[in-house]
Formats: structure tokens, sequence, C-alpha cells
């Protein structure tokens, strides 16, 4: 009888054990519903996979940089720490280097670098498109007045600038004064910044301000597929590459014995059926066979480094407090 007891306690403690296996997932703000998707995916995966175990992957959603130092702070959610980040800017992966949540040699890890999927910057207009807005000149015309994230706060605005000054040096090349010219005026027309990509979309959509909505190419159409009656979505011929970045936080997998799971749950990302979904959400993805299936468009993609060299140049001359966008807004 004893035996049978502690047979039955030990089945208890293997099934509670199993009922408590989480992970938790850093993103940018307008990734709720793409991880919302692929986290019942990874779910029924790991099932699959690991002789039906149960596991409750979750995930939150803010700014890609405010979820870094988040991160970055040790700071808990609902009593866990965070064990991978899905971030759409490098900067935001480096800061947790830095502090040493991260180790160095993270891109070292998966396919191109860590990053499973891309984007750029479109334009969200509304229905027939009535101000004619077809490039990123456009929107330095007057009585027209655009809503993004604020670049201060946001990786989503940060990349619309870039994307506005990969024009500007098509455009004008080697010829600074026009560039700044242009980037001056088209900072002119912004109605209003958003703390982050879904306060801007809600700004837009809901509360009717702007002529376009500026934010990553996914979240553009997404809106644009989801109210046709109401939106038109508008790609510029030349726009920037926007790599998404993800990482096993190594320090906090070492804390929780979750490093297995987290490492899983980033490389399902480049499975054919991770690269489906990312592209079912509009976003670019690596997988040649499932990008075929894609009918996104041509756009000129122009690197961070052809834009402006590093990204830490690139932050210091357009982004930092005497950054030419902080000297012009």
């Amino acid at each position: 009888m004893k035996k049978l007891l502690l047979a039955c306690a030990c089945g208890l403690a293997m099934t509670s054990a199993f009922a408590q296996q989480k992970l938790l997932n850093a993103s940018y703000d307008i990734s709720k519903a793409l991880f919302t998707e692929y986290d019942q995916l990874f779910t029924e995966h790991w099932a699959k996979t690991h002789n039906g175990e149960t596991i409750n992957p979750t995930t939150t959603n803010a700014g890609s940089t405010k979820q870094a130092k988040t991160v970055a702070k040790n700071k808990l959610h609902k009593g866990q720490l965070f064990d991978v980040v899905t971030f759409n800017q490098i900067t935001d992966v480096e800061l947790l280097v830095e502090s040493g949540h991260i180790d160095a040699d993270w891109q070292k890890r998966l396919q191109n670098q860590s990053s499973p999927y891309y984007s750029t910057i479109a334009f969200l207009v509304r229905k027939g498109n009535p101000k004619g807005i077809k490039s990123w000149e456009d929107l330095t015309k007057d009585g027209v007045s655009t809503v993004f994230p604020d670049p201060a706060t946001s990786g989503n605005g940060r990349y619309t600038i870039l994307g506005l000054i990969a024009y500007a040096k098509e455009k004008f090349p080697n010829d600074e004064t026009k560039q700044d010219e242009l980037l001056k005026n088209f900072l002119k027309h912004v109605a209003l910044y958003e703390t982050g990509g879904a306060a801007a979309r809600k700004t837009f959509a809901e509360r009717k301000v702007g002529d376009a909505l500026l934010s990553f190419e996914a979240e553009v159409r997404s809106l644009a597929h989801a109210n046709p009656d109401e939106f038109e979505v508008v790609v510029p011929e030349i726009s920037v590459l926007a790599d998404f970045y993800v990482a096993v936080v190594d320090k906090n997998v070492a804390e929780q014995s979750t490093g297995e799971m987290a490492k899983a749950y980033l490389e399902y990302l480049y499975s054919k059926e991770g690269q489906e979904l990312l592209a079912k959400h509009n976003y670019r993805v690596r997988n040649a066979e499932v990008a075929a299936t894609q009918k996104l468009g041509e756009v000129k993609l122009k690197s961070i480094e052809e834009i402006g060299g590093s990204w830490a140049e690139v932050k210091k001359t357009y982004f930092g407090e005497a950054g030419k966008v902080s000297k012009m807004r």
C-alpha cells in the first residue's frame, strides 16, 4: 500500500512538473497576434516531440527597447524571468549582451545571424488614397500628415526615419544638404508621434488622425486585409531593410533550467511551419519555398550599413541628443 501511495505521489509530482513547464518571450508591441498563434503552434510541436509533455509559452508585448530594459533589470512577469527575446532591432539584443544577460556569440547560434524573418516600412492610407501618396516624397506635400512611433522610444519609429533617409540618399547621392532638407520637411508633416506601433495604429485607424500610418509592412498589410473598405497599402520603391532578431536570454535560462525549451522555441521559427505562420502575418521570410508563395512585391531594401554605417553611427548621427532628428523636430 505504501509503495502504491509513493508511486501515485511520484506520478502526481511528475504531472505537476510538466504542467509547470513555462517559457517567457519578450517581444515588440505589434507582434501580439503573431506570437499568440506561434505560442500555440510551438506548444503542439513540443507535445508531439516530447511524449505529450505540456508547456506554456507566453509572450509579452511592448516597445522593443522598453522590453530590453525590462529584461536587463531582471523584472519578473508573473514570477518568472524572460527566457527568450524576439526583437525588431539588433541594438536591443546588444543592450542585453552589455548587461550580461545574453552571451556575445548569440548571432552564431542560428541561421541568418539569428534573424529568422524581416520586414520594411510601408504606408497605410485611407481608402481610395485621397492624397495620392505613392512615395516618401509625397509625405512632404502640403496638406499631408503622417503618424508613426516616436523614434526616441521605438525601433519601429527609427526604421521609419531610416526608410526616408534611404530614399533621400538614393535621390540625392553625395548631397547631404538636400538629403537633410527632405528629412526636415518630412518631419514637419508628422501629425503625432506615438510611443509604439500599437498606439500609432490606434491613433490612425480609430482616432482618424493623419493621412498615412507609417509602420512595418507586416502591420500595414494586416490592417488593410482586416479592413479592406477603410485602408490601402502603399509600399515605396525604396525603403529600409528591417531584420528581426531572436536570442536566448542565457543568464535567465541557466537560473530557470529552461535552456532546451528556449533553444527549441527559437529554432522552430525557422521550420517550414514557423515560416508559413510568419508569411501569413505578412513578414518576409528566409525559407525560399515559402517566400515564393508570397505576393509582397519588389522593393529596393537598403541595409543599415548602406544607409549610415553601423547602428552605433546611425544612432549618433540621427537619433542621439545631438542628432539630426532631435534638432529638426
